[in-house]
C-alpha cells in the first residue's frame, strides 16, 4: 500500500513541478524499501516491455498482480470476458481516437492459454473490421457487442471461433464522439440486456434482426418515444433490452463508459468525474408517481468531482490542473461483494466498487456500507489514504475490470502514451506526435490474493471440462460454490438454456435452486443467486415467491426476493399479487429501514387502478418515523409516493398530518423547506390529484400557524404559500383573509429565518391589499444590494404595481451580475416591462452593452412584434455576425499587457454566471479554471467563437412551462416523469413533464456570441490574464515582472 507520506506530502511537489524531472520517494507501508521514480513523464517513443511495465505496478497489501496477456496477442483492449472453457475474449479498439484509414481496425479476439502456464499465448481473430467496438458480453454461440451506433450479436455457428453470422439487434446510438458511445452490454439478473448510454444518447430502433416492428413494445410513456412506435429517444437515460421479444425500455442514467450490475440487480455506472453512481429509482418506480421529480433517481456513491481523491504515482496530465489528484477519466466501474467478505445472516452486506482511472494510471477500491435506498461511502482511515493499485509506468492505462475464472479480478490495460481524445485538448496538442504511441500494445492482468493458487490451475480445469458440458444440476453446484465467476457463468448458461420465452419445465432444476436458496450452510451470495435465477426461469414463480417476503431469516434473501418481484408478471394471477402485497405490507411494518424502502417501491409495482395495496396508518407511521430521522427525506417520500400512487387522497392526508409533526425535523433548514415546498406542490398540482380540496388543506394548515412557538409553523407557512400559488380564485373560501396578518408579521420580523421570511413575502403579494403592495415596495427599496434583496423584489414584482416595472429597469444597470440576471427574468415575464426597457434603450439611458448579450437574448425571446425587432436591432448593432472577423480584430489584445486584478471584475460580470474561478461564479458550463494547457489564442477563440467547438452536453435548452414561464439551461437528467436542468440561477431545476408545454433545443452553446460588445480589447487582455494567472494573485508564488 502506498503510504500517506507519499500520497499527501509529495502531491503538491509534482503539481508544481509538472514537466520537470523531480525525484520523489514512494514508501511501502511495512517496509523500508524506497522506490525512486521520475514524477514527470519519461520521454520515449516505445512502450516498456510487458514485463518491465508489470514490475512498475504496486498493489495493496494482500494482493498480487500477474500478467496474463500482452501484445502481439492483444492490442488496445477496452473490454473482456472469459468463456466457460477459460478462453479470454477481448475487444480491441484499435482505431482510437479516430480511424486513420478506410479499413476499420476494430476487432474481437479470442485468446487461449495453450500450454497451461497462465499466460494467453495464442490469439484468434473472432471478428474484424468493426467500427469502434466498445464492449462485449458472451451469449449462446457468440458475443453481444456494442459498436458505433449499434448493438449486435456476433454468432459462431460452426464453433471455429470465427463469427459467421451478425444479428443486428439495435441501431441509432449516437456516433458523435469515439469515446462517448454506447458501451458495456451486460446481462442483467432478469435475463435482459443493459447498455450504457455513452452520454450522447440517440434515437433507438430495432435492428434488421427484428424485421417485424410490431414485436417491439415499450413500457415508457409517449414523451420518451418518437411518433413511430418503433423508435425510442434515449436522451439522458440508459437502456434495457429483451432480446427474446425485442422489448426496449429506457431506464435511469446516463452512464459514460462503465456499467455494472450487483448481486441484487442494482446498477452502478460512471462518468469521467463521477467514479461510481447508482440508480436508486428505476423508471417503473417513477411512472405515475406524483412525487417522482422530488429527487434525482441516481446518486454518487463514491465522492465525485472536486470531492474525490486519487493518488497517482505518475505525473498525470489532466485537462484541468485543479483536477490533479481527482478523478478525471473514471471508467470501467465494477461492483461486487467477495464471497470472502463476512456476511451475517441478517445483513445485506457491504459492497466493493472498483474504478479505473487511466489518466492517473491507477485503480481504486471503494468500500460501501448499506444505506437507505443506496450505500454510504466508507472513507479510508487517516493513515490509509491510498490507491488500491498504481503503476509508475505512465503508459499504463487501466480502462476495465471484471472477474477472472478463479474468483480473482482481471484488469484491462489499453496501454497508450496518450489516452485523452484530441477533441478535449488544446489546439496546439491536437496533432501531437505521441498521440498514437503505444497503439500496437495492450496488456491484461490478473489480480488476486497473495495466497491464491495460480490462475493457470482454474484455466486448465475449464479447458479439460468446459462448464457448458455440465448438466443443469451440476451447474447449480457451481452456483453454490464460493467462486463468484463460476456462479455468474453458471447463471448465464442456465439462462441460455431456459431464459426468455422458453422458461424451464425442469421442475428438478427449480427445486434444486430453491433448496439451495433455503440452505443455511450456503453463502448468502449463492443463496441470493439461486433464488433470483429460479424467479427468472420458473413461470410459476409468482406462486412461491411471497413466502420469501418475511422478516425472519436473512435480510439479503428478503431484499433479493423483493427486487425479484420486478421480473414477475402478476396480471393473470391476482391471488398471487394479493399475497405478495400483503407480505410487503408486513415488511413495511416490521422490518429495518433498507427492507422497508425496497418494500414501498415494490408495493408501487404491484398496484394499478384495479389493484391498490393499502398501508395502514400504523404502517405509514413506521415509514414516517424513518423519514423524520434521516438525511434522505426526499427519497422516502418518493418511495411512499410509489407505494400510494393510486391513492391520492390518502397520500395528501398523510402529508398534511406529517406537517403537523414537523417539529421532529430540523424545521428551519433550507433543505427541509425545499422538501416541504416540492412535496406540497406536487401532491396538489393537478386537478386529478386534488382529492382533498385546496380550501380544506389550507384550513388544516392555518391552524398550525396560530401558535407562534410551534416548530411546525414555518413549514405550514411554506406549504400555505405553495397551495395558494397552485390555487385559483374562489378555491380557498374565507381562509385567505385570516392568513394575511400572520404572513404580514413574518415579513416584518427581521429575526425570522430568511427562507421563511422570503416565502412569506411571496405569499403576501397574493393578498391584493394596496397596503401590502406598499409594504413590499418599501422593503424592496430599503434592501437595495442586500443578500435577501432579490426575493423581496420578486414578491413585489408578482403584484400589478406599475412602480415596480420602473424600479426594475432603473436598478438594472447598477446591480450586481447575479441580481441583474434575476431582474432580467422579471422584466422578460411581462410585456409592459419589456416595452419600458426598450424605451430606456431607445432614449439611450440604458444600452444593450450594459444589459449583456445573454440578458438581451432572454428578453428578445419573450418580446413580440415591433419591440422584438427593435431589441434585435440593438444587438445586431453591437454584434458582428462574422465571428472569424471579430477574432482577427481582437488578435491585437494578445499583445497588450493584461492586468489580472482588473480581469477578475470582467470575469465576475461577464463569465461568472456559468463559470467558476477563484471562488467566483458557479459551475454550469465547462471548467475553465485551469489554463496551463490553453494558449491565450485558444482562450480568445473560445470566448469570441463559442459555438465553433461545443460539447453537446453544454447545449442550451429552453423549457416553456404551461404557466408561460421559460426556464433555460442544460439538460443533465431525465426520466419519463421529469427533466432536470442546470441553469445560471440554480444547480438543479427539476420540472415535471406535466408542467412542460414545449422543450426548445437551440443547438447552441450556453455562451452567447458577441461578448466583444461588452469587453473592449484592453478588458479582454485583462480577462485573459486573470484566467491564466488567477491562482498566483495572492502573492504566494513570485511572478516575473517582465
Amino acid at each position: 500500500m502506498l503510504d500517506r507520506q507519499f500520497t499527501f506530502r509529495t502531491m503538491p511537489c509534482w503539481r508544481l513541478l509538472l514537466g520537470a524531472a523531480a525525484l520523489l520517494d514512494v514508501v511501502l507501508l511495512g517496509s523500508t524499501q524506497r522506490i525512486r521514480f521520475l514524477a514527470a513523464q519519461e520521454i520515449r517513443t516505445e512502450p516498456l516491455t510487458a514485463g518491465q511495465s508489470t514490475e512498475k505496478i504496486v498493489v495493496h497489501d494482500g494482493y498480487r498482480v500477474e500478467l496474463v496477456a500482452s501484445e502481439p496477442a492483444v492490442v488496445d483492449p477496452v473490454d473482456m470476458a472469459f468463456d466457460d472453457s477459460g478462453n479470454l475474449w477481448v475487444v480491441e479498439m484499435r482505431d482510437y481516437p479516430f480511424s486513420q484509414s478506410e479499413v476499420l481496425q476494430g476487432r474481437i479476439r479470442v485468446l487461449r492459454d495453450m500450454d497451461g502456464d497462465g499466460h494467453y499465448d495464442q490469439s484468434q481473430v473472432f471478428a474484424d473490421n468493426l467500427d469502434m467496438p466498445t464492449g462485449i458480453a458472451l451469449w449462446r454461440d457468440g458475443a453481444v457487442v456494442t459498436v458505433a451506433g449499434r448493438l449486435i450479436f456476433l454468432r459462431d455457428s460452426n464453433s471455429d471461433f470465427v463469427a459467421d453470422v451478425t444479428e443486428e439487434w439495435l441501431v441509432g446510438f449516437t456516433r458523435d464522439n469515439e469515446q462517448l458511445r454506447a458501451n458495456h452490454p451486460r446481462l442483467g439478473l432478469d435475463g435482459k440486456w443493459y447498455v450504457a448510454n455513452g452520454l450522447r444518447g440517440g434515437t433507438i430502433r430495432l435492428g434488421s434482426h427484428y424485421a417485424a416492428s410490431e414485436r417491439a413494445t415499450s413500457t415508457n410513456e409517449t414523451h420518451s418515444r418518437n411518433e413511430s412506435d418503433s423508435e425510442w429517444n434515449l436522451g439522458s437515460r440508459d437502456l434495457r433490452f429483451d432480446s427474446s421479444t425485442g422489448r426496449v425500455e429506457l431506464i435511469s442514467g446516463p452512464a459514460q463508459f462503465g456499467l455494472s450490475v450487483d448481486r441484487f440487480g442494482r446498477r452502478y455506472f460512471c462518468s469521467n468525474r463521477n467514479p461510481a453512481m447508482k440508480a436508486i429509482f428505476e423508471q417503473e418506480d417513477l411512472n405515475g408517481n406524483p412525487l417522482a421529480s422530488l429527487t434525482a433517481p441516481t446518486v454518487d456513491v463514491v465522492p465525485a468531482g472536486e470531492q474525490s481523491q486519487v493518488f497517482p504515482a505518475v505525473s498525470a496530465w489532466t485537462t484541468s490542473n485543479l483536477h490533479a489528484g481527482q478523478y478525471t477519466a473514471a471508467c470501467g466501474v465494477f461492483a461486487w461483494l467477495p464471497d470472502s467478505t463476512p456476511l451475517s445472516s441478517t445483513s445485506v452486506g457491504a459492497s466493493e466498487v472498483y474504478v479505473c482511472e487511466p489518466t492517473g494510471s491507477l485503480v481504486t477500491q471503494n468500500h460501501l456500507q448499506p444505506d437507505i435506498g443506496s450505500e454510504q461511502y466508507v472513507a479510508p482511515a487517516q493513515n490509509e489514504a491510498y490507491s488500491w493499485l498504481v503503476s509508475r509506468d505512465p503508459w499504463f492505462r487501466p480502462v476495465n475490470i471484471g472477474l477472472a475464472p478463479d474468483g480473482g479480478l482481471v484488469l484491462v490495460d489499453m496501454h497508450r502514451a496518450v489516452i485523452e481524445h484530441p477533441r478535449w485538448v488544446p489546439e496546439e496538442l491536437k496533432d501531437r506526435p505521441d498521440q498514437r504511441y503505444g497503439d500496437a500494445a495492450g496488456r491484461i492482468y490478473w489480480i488476486g490474493s497473495s495466497l491464491q493458487a495460480p490462475l493457470a490451475e482454474s484455466i486448465t480445469r475449464l479447458h479439460d471440462q468446459p462448464l457448458s458440458t455440465l448438466s443443469d444440476l451440476q451447474l447449480v453446484e457451481q452456483i453454490v460454490s464460493n467462486n463468484p465467476w463460476l456462479r455468474e457463468t453458471a447463471r448465464r448458461l442456465l439462462l441460455q438454456r431456459y431464459g426468455g420465452s422458453a422458461r424451464s419445465t425442469n421442475r428438478e432444476l427449480i427445486a434444486s435452486l430453491l433448496r439451495h436458496a433455503d440452505a443455511s450452510d450456503v453463502s448468502a451470495n449463492a443463496r441470493v443467486c439461486c433464488l433470483q435465477l429460479a424467479c427468472v426461469l420458473d413461470a410459476t414463480a409468482s406462486q412461491w415467491l411471497p413466502r420469501y417476503l418475511t422478516v425472519e431469516g436473512s435480510e439479503a434473501i428478503t431484499v433479493a426476493a423483493i427486487r425479484a418481484l420486478r421480473w414477475i408478471d402478476f396480471s393473470s394471477t391476482p391471488d398471487d399479487r394479493s399475497a405478495a402485497a400483503t407480505a410487503l405490507s408486513m415488511l413495511v411494518d416490521a422490518s429495518k429501514p433498507p427492507v422497508q424502502f425496497e418494500s414501498l417501491l415494490a408495493l408501487g409495482l404491484l398496484s394499478d387502478s384495479n389493484h391498490q395495496p393499502t398501508l395502514s396508518s400504523h404502517q405509514v407511521a413506521k415509514v414516517l418515523a424513518n423519514f423524520r430521522t434521516t438525511a434522505y427525506r426526499a427519497r422516502w417520500l418518493v418511495a411512499l409516493g410509489s407505494a400510494m400512487r393510486h391513492s391520492p387522497q390518502m397520500l395528501q392526508d398523510i402529508w398534511l398530518t406529517e406537517l403537523e409533526l414537523f417539529d421532529a425535523w430540523q424545521a428551519n433548514s433550507s433543505s427541509d423547506m425545499q422538501v416541504v415546498e416540492g412535496t406540497t406542490r406536487r401532491l396538489f398540482q393537478l386537478d386529478q390529484h386534488r382529492a382533498i380540496t385546496l380550501g380544506a388543506a389550507i384550513g388544516r394548515l392555518e391552524q398550525l400557524t396560530a401558535t407562534e412557538s410551534s416548530l411546525a409553523r414555518p413549514a405550514a407557512l411554506v406549504a400555505l404559500l405553495t397551495l395558494l400559488n397552485q390555487g385559483r380564485a374562489g378555491e380557498f373560501g374565507n381562509h385567505e383573509q385570516r392568513l394575511w396578518p400572520i404572513v404580514r408579521e413574518l415579513v416584518l420580523t427581521e429575526t425570522q429565518t430568511t427562507p421563511v421570511r422570503q416565502r412569506a413575502a411571496l405569499l403576501l403579494a397574493r393578498s391584493g391589499a394596496p397596503s401590502d403592495v406598499d409594504l413590499l415596495s418599501q422593503l424592496s427599496r430599503q434592501m437595495v444590494g442586500a443578500d435577501v434583496w432579490l426575493p423581496f423584489v420578486k414578491a413585489w414584482a408578482s403584484t400589478s404595481d406599475p412602480n415596480c416595472d420602473q424600479f426594475l429597469v432603473e436598478q438594472l444597470a447598477n446591480s450586481a451580475p447575479r441580481t441583474q440576471r434575476g431582474f432580467l427574468e422579471l422584466i422578460a415575464a411581462r410585456p409592459q416591462r419589456i416595452q419600458l426597457l426598450s424605451l430606456e434603450i431607445a432614449k439611450q439611458r440604458l444600452s444593450a452593452r450594459q444589459i449583456g448579450l445573454d440578458g438581451m437574448n432572454k428578453v428578445i425571446a419573450a418580446a413580440e412584434g415591433a419591440v422584438k425587432e427593435q431589441l434585435r436591432a440593438e444587438v445586431d448593432a453591437i454584434v458582428n455576425r462574422d465571428r472569424q472577423q471579430v477574432l482577427e480584430q481582437y488578435l491585437s489584445c494578445l499583445e497588450l499587457k493584461g492586468q489580472p486584478q482588473n480581469g477578475r471584475a470582467v470575469f465576475e460580470k461577464q463569465c461568472s454566471a456559468c463559470h467558476r474561478i477563484a471562488g467566483v461564479g458557479q459551475d454550469v458550463g465547462p471548467d475553465i479554471s485551469d489554463s496551463r494547457t490553453a494558449s491565450p489564442l485558444q482562450l480568445l477563440t473560445s470566448i469570441l467563437i463559442p459555438n465553433q467547438k461545443i460539447d453537446n452536453n453544454y447545449f442550451r435548452y429552453g423549457v416553456l412551462k404551461v404557466d408561460g414561464t421559460l426556464v433555460e439551461g442544460m439538460i443533465i437528467e431525465e426520466t419519463s416523469e421529469s427533466i432536470t436542468l442546470r441553469s445560471q440561477q440554480q444547480p438543479r431545476i427539476t420540472i415535471a413533464r406535466e408542467e412542460i408545454d414545449e422543450i426548445l433545443a437551440s443547438g447552441m452553446s450556453l455562451m452567447p456570441d458577441g461578448l466583444e460588445a461588452q469587453i473592449e480589447p484592453q478588458s479582454m487582455a485583462d480577462l485573459l490574464a486573470f484566467i491564466k494567472q488567477w491562482r498566483y494573485l495572492d502573492g504566494s508564488v513570485p511572478l516575473s515582472t517582465d
